[in-house]
C-alpha cells in the first residue's frame, strides 16, 4: 500500500535537513503561527508560540549540545491533517547523554503547512536523569535565552 504524501513529504524533510543540511524545506513547512508544545525533553522550552521562537529555540538547543544532538528516524505515519513521527534523539553534554524515544504529532493545516506540533517523550526516566546535571537549565527565563536569536523584530 502507497504512503500517505502527508507521510512521504515528512521523510524527505526529514532527510534534506538531517542528512543534507538543508533546512529550507523544513522552514517552508512551517507556518508563521506555528506553536510547538514539548513533553519535559526540552526541559524548560515546553510552549513555543510561533515560527520564530521554534527556530531559536532550535538554535539555542543545538548550541547546547555543542552540535551533538541529532535524531534518528524510526516510523512516520499520516493522514491528511495529522504526521506522526517517531523519533530517537540523541546528544551529549559534559559527557551526559540524551537519549530519549519520542512521538512527534504534527496538525496540517488546510494550506499543508505545519499549524502546531505536540512532543511525547517515551524514555522520561532517561529525560530526567539528563536534566538533573542541569537544574540552572530548568529554572532560566526561556525568553531571555531566545532574544539574541530571535530576529531584531519579534524581541
Amino acid at each position: 500500500m502507497p504512503e500517505h504524501p502527508n507521510a512521504e513529504r515528512r521523510r524527505a524533510i526529514f532527510h534534506a535537513f538531517w542528512d543534507d543540511g538543508d533546512v529550507q524545506p523544513m522552514l517552508d513547512v512551517i507556518g508563521d503561527e506555528y506553536e510547538w508544545f514539548n513533553d519535559i525533553g526540552a526541559g524548560p522550552f515546553r510552549h513555543l508560540q510561533n515560527k520564530d521562537e521554534a527556530w531559536a529555540f532550535s538554535m539555542w538547543w543545538m548550541d547546547f549540545f555543542g552540535g551533538t544532538f541529532r535524531y534518528e528516524l524510526i516510523d512516520v505515519c499520516a493522514s491528511d491533517d495529522r504526521v506522526v513521527e517517531v523519533l530517537r534523539e540523541l546528544g551529549e553534554k559534559d559527557g551526559h547523554v540524551f537519549d530519549n524515544r519520542a512521538l512527534y504529532v504534527y496538525e496540517v493545516g488546510s494550506d499543508g503547512r505545519y499549524v502546531s506540533l505536540r512532543t511525547f517523550d517515551q524514555d522520561r526516566d532517561n529525560v530526567a536523569a539528563f536534566w538533573s546535571h542541569y537544574p540552572e537549565i530548568l529554572t532560566m527565563d526561556i525568553h531571555a535565552a531566545m532574544a539574541p536569536l530571535l530576529p531584531a523584530a519579534a524581541t
